[in-house]
């Protein structure tokens, strides 16, 4: 049984999962790919394995999902086991190898690691404390990586606690907006085409400059009221989307003066929130 070897986290991880996105979104292109793991997380060693996660929007097609993911050169498959299916190309992965996740779109193991990626990726303290733990708990395992895999269990169990209170957190720091007057800076203008999806922005859509969303980047903002496309917009935040099954929830901001309801906001917004399940709070 060999030594669990420990990689430090490096760019190139991300240069891997770039092209391994590309591949998977021209067998899937209407589901959702992310980074997850150590590999995505900054300042965290490990394995060097670079684990994907596959949401499905229709759970139904997870056995044709599978046929197309053959075609990358995954030939080691899990059984279905709590709505996820895992994919390796070997039995034992090796640096720089990929690992899949195939889960349902917005159920719990979705939610959970997009948690506890981002919560990490937000509380470098914590962290920088899990690299250290990963070193330390694969010295433990002496090669046995389901030994190694129990040892990390309950560590991961909490931070997604943590997270998920983190999260409430974030839902009030959201909420302190409403009312206040913001600059938002449009990236998706009213047209244009979303990066990852075959979907057109309806509205202006941008960010709140110098700020930080639970994901680490950005808190992003739907902008109402504007039916050309701008590039930045000073305007008042009239209500926030509180998403159930995401990690992420979004601003809703119109030129001062301008009401919407609640209707009018859902109606406006459904071009990407009807993928979502989420409530909007004004």
């Amino acid at each position: 049984m060999g030594k669990i070897k420990f990689h430090p986290y490096g760019e190139e991880f991300k240069e891997i999962f770039k092209k391994e996105k590309g591949r998977i979104k021209k067998l899937l292109p209407e589901d959702e790919v992310h980074h997850i793991g150590s590999t995505a997380i900054p300042g965290v060693g490990g394995k060097g394995i670079v684990d994907i996660l596959v949401a499905l929007h229709d759970w139904g097609t997870k056995e044709k999902a599978v046929e197309k993911l053959k075609k990358l050169g995954l030939k080691h498959i899990h059984p279905e086991e709590n709505e996820r299916i895992f994919l390796s190309k070997i039995r034992e992965s090796k640096d720089k190898d990929i690992h899949i996740h195939l889960v349902k779109k917005g159920g719990e193991d979705y939610l959970e690691k997009l948690l506890f990626r981002d919560f990490l990726k937000i509380n470098k303290k914590e962290a920088k404390k899990y690299h250290n733990l990963k070193q330390k708990w694969g010295k433990e395992a002496k090669g046995n990586r389901k030994r190694y895999g129990k040892l990390k269990k309950s560590y991961i169990e909490n931070i997604i606690i943590s997270a998920k209170k983190e999260r409430e957190v974030f839902l009030k720091k959201y909420l302190s907006y409403l009312g206040k007057k913001v600059k938002v800076v449009i990236d998706r203008p009213l047209g244009s085409k979303h990066p990852d999806f075959n979907l057109v922005y309806a509205v202006n859509y941008g960010f709140l400059p110098k700020t930080e969303a639970f994901d680490g980047d950005e808190i992003d903002v739907y902008v109402l009221g504007i039916k050309k496309p701008i590039k930045s917009l000073e305007g008042e935040v009239i209500a926030v989307i509180h998403r159930f099954d995401d990690d992420e929830d979004k601003l809703i901001v119109a030129p001062e003066g301008k009401e919407f309801s609640e209707q009018e906001i859902k109606k406006l917004t459904n071009f990407q929130e009807k993928y979502f399940k989420s409530e909007i709070i004004n």
